[in-house]
């Protein structure tokens, strides 16, 4: 079977993936099974923090919504994220990531990464 995947597989070893795997272990409740659906909270909230930091300490709605809109290029464990200020004309302009990569599902639970991140035309 062949997937698409919208964030780094759990046994990434990237700088980050090896980090948050640190955090889980070190902060995760006993019996917390590492896994996709463990660090895909991280990075749901990933470019929130980022739009705080670019917020700064005079955090409003408009402040921070312009401080997404702002967000370029963005990588966390998900693939590249791009927002931009609301255009009525593309139903994209806020879906942030576009990125997927393709993996084929191994034997117990496993799965091979076959392509790199690939944004569709």
């Amino acid at each position: 079977v062949i997937t698409g995947n919208f964030g780094e597989l759990p046994d990434a070893q990237t700088p980050l993936m090896l980090k948050y795997k640190q955090a889980f272990d070190k902060y995760a409740a006993k019996g917390e099974r590492w896994g996709v659906f463990f660090y895909a909270g991280m990075g749901f909230v990933e470019p929130m923090v980022e739009g705080l930091k670019r917020t700064g300490r005079n955090l409003t709605r408009e402040r921070f919504v312009k401080a997404m809109e702002g967000i370029q290029g963005f990588k966390g464990v998900f693939g590249r994220i791009d927002y931009g200020p609301f255009d009525p004309s593309d139903i994209y302009c806020r879906q942030g990531q576009k990125e997927v990569f393709l993996t084929e599902c191994l034997e117990g639970g496993k799965a091979k990464k076959l392509t790199d991140w690939m944004e569709p035309d």
